[in-house]
Formats: structure tokens, C-alpha cells, sequence
């Protein structure tokens, strides 16, 4: 069963026992749609000793500020092969012994059910942080957005709606915890 950590506080604070609860994972896997803060705590448990793996920053890295002009059939083949990538990196970030936190959307169960053997073939401790987060507010936070960087990708509202309906959300899985905003 899914655990519920808390709610992020108003001036941006983590919930109380947030990082206690984090203690014992080795890789810590962020799970929720454009805007709902995952790099936010990812850069957040960077301070804390994680290592931090990023879809977006791979593909702005690779692409740049091309990427959002760029036909869909493209963009799929960019995110599938960015994926390899992420995947790839976690794999040789566990064969170091880092902890890590992979700040990715996992909007498939397929995608954190790979997370998760990747972890067990490594005999790495796993947590998955869900950041629930309303339409509305992914919204407005969006609309602030301005293509400046990896962390700052223009998502719009056609493009929002599709993210938001296709979301797989996290349902029963016990290595789940919960963060509403």
C-alpha cells in the first residue's frame, strides 16, 4: 500500500520525517507530470548526498532549445532513446555505490516497473515519491515557464491536458509514498 508523506508547506519546506523516510534508499525515483515539482525536491536531496539523474537535462543537453520545436514522431524517438540513457546512467551510478535520485516523469508503470529490476538486479534500496499536484496549479505553474533551460521547458496547455489524461498514476504499488501539493 502506497504511503501518504505529507504535503509540501506553503513557503516550500519538506513535510516533517521526509528526509528520516529517505534514509535507507539507495535511489530515490521522482513520479509525476510536468510542473509538479520533481526537480524541485531532486536538486533538494542533491544537497543530502544524492546524485541526481535527469531526463530533461539529457535531452537539453543533447538537443537543446531545438527540442520544443520539434515534430512529435521526433520527440518520441528523443525521449525513447533519452530514457536508455537515464537508465544506463542509473546502472553505473549503483556500480559506483552512489545514492541517487532519478528526476523523470515514470508517467508508465512499465517505466518504474524497469526502475525497479534495474534496482534489483544492483540489490539497491528503492522509493518512488509520487508528487500529486492538481490541474489547476501544474497550470499555472506552467504559464510562468520560458524555455530557458533544461528545468524550464515550455509546456502547453494542449500538451498539459494530454500529459495530465495520460498519466499513469501510481495505484497500489507498496514502494510508493505520496507528496500532495
Amino acid at each position: 500500500m502506497e504511503k501518504m508523506i505529507g504535503n509540501f508547506k506553503e513557503d516550500g519546506r519538506l513535510p516533517e520525517g521526509f528526509l528520516a523516510s529517505l534514509e535507507k534508499l539507495q535511489v530515490v525515483a521522482m513520479c509525476g507530470v510536468s510542473g509538479s515539482g520533481k526537480t524541485y525536491l531532486s536538486k533538494l536531496l542533491e544537497i543530502f548526498g544524492f546524485k541526481r539523474i535527469s531526463s530533461d537535462e539529457i535531452i537539453w543537453d543533447r538537443y537543446g532549445d531545438s527540442f520544443p520545436d520539434m515534430p512529435d514522431y521526433q520527440k518520441m524517438e528523443i525521449f525513447q532513446s533519452s530514457w536508455k540513457i537515464l537508465t544506463e546512467s542509473l546502472c553505473r551510478s549503483l556500480e559506483e555505490g552512489s545514492r541517487v535520485v532519478v528526476d523523470a516523469t515514470m508517467c508508465k508503470l512499465s517505466k518504474r516497473n524497469e526502475i525497479r529490476s534495474i534496482c534489483r538486479k544492483h540489490y539497491a534500496s528503492l522509493g518512488f515519491i509520487y508528487m500529486e499536484v492538481p490541474f489547476e496549479t501544474l497550470e499555472k505553474r506552467l504559464e510562468g515557464r520560458k524555455g530557458l533551460g533544461a528545468n524550464d521547458q515550455i509546456v502547453g496547455s494542449r500538451q498539459l491536458e494530454e500529459y495530465f489524461s495520460n498519466f499513469e498514476r501510481p495505484s497500489g504499488e507498496c514502494d510508493v509514498s505520496r507528496i500532495y501539493q
